[in-house]
């Protein structure tokens, strides 16, 4: 018993540092069947604050690193602040987010929507 409460209290606090933090974060994103589920949960959070935030007219650079914040999955953050490295060199946010595979396909074909339409907050 005691054995068990040392791995699990040695386990916590590993998962609390950085190394441990991208291992617990990528298996989140990958263990079926709560992969999808926790990527429906980061793809949702980074909507509905991004929505947010451009509708309350944050800019979109600013609206990205506060989301970036926001989904608490360090593996989409970095997804994200490469995609706002990206729309700063003047590409769309939707083309940026494209091909990456830490967002569903479902998010750039939304931006992409959104962009065109010039209802992004919508």
């Amino acid at each position: 018993m005691i054995v068990v409460a040392a791995f699990a209290f040695l386990t916590s606090r590993w998962a609390r540092t950085g190394p441990g933090k991208e291992v617990i974060d990528k298996l989140k994103m990958k263990i079926w069947p709560i992969g999808p589920l926790f990527m429906k949960l980061y793809m949702a959070r980074f909507a509905r604050t991004g929505s947010t935030l451009v509708a309350s007219g944050v800019p979109l650079l600013q609206m990205l690193t506060i989301s970036a914040d926001a989904v608490n999955n360090v593996h989409i953050k970095r997804s994200i602040t490469r995609a706002a490295d990206k729309v700063k060199g003047g590409k769309s946010l939707a083309d940026s987010l494209e091909n990456d595979p830490n967002f569903l396909p479902l998010v750039p074909n939304m931006l992409k929507i959104g962009e065109q339409s010039a209802l992004l907050s919508k």
